[in-house]
């Protein structure tokens, strides 16, 4: 390659690093959005979880969070090239939705939370490149 022709290419890459950008953080927070309901889904679905689940919040609470978890999968199917904006102002309602009945899950409890109960509400969506050895 010349000269010239590295350099056009070397310009190029800077033009479309910031679009390369948003589209990998629209990425990073459609995935954190999957990672949390399917986590959620698995809490519930979860042979060691379910019964205490249902045990402690009742039939129909457990039948509510679980058509939760269906809608919000749902959603992501139907608004796969959603901004990153809707992927966390969803994430946020979800969060909400089942925070709250976790946590009432726990405050009817005498014990401390098993932690292996508890779906992971962290805001992270795992290690980053520049991460990784």
């Amino acid at each position: 390659m010349s000269k010239e022709e590295i350099e056009k290419k070397v310009k190029e890459a800077e033009q479309y690093a910031e679009v390369d950008k948003k589209i990998k953080d629209t990425i990073d927070a459609k995935n954190s959005f999957e990672n949390y309901i399917y986590s959620v889904r698995n809490t519930l679905n979860d042979s060691k979880t379910t019964d205490n689940i249902k045990q402690k919040l009742g039939e129909e609470k457990f039948k509510e969070l679980s058509d939760k978890v269906t809608t919000y999968s749902q959603w992501l199917d139907d608004n796969s090239s959603a901004t990153k904006e809707e992927f966390e102002e969803k994430r946020s309602e979800a969060e909400k939705d089942f925070m709250a009945a976790f946590k009432s899950l726990y405050e009817s409890s005498d014990t401390q939370p098993n932690n292996s109960d508890i779906p992971e509400f962290k805001n992270e969506s795992g290690p980053r490149v520049d991460e990784v050895d």
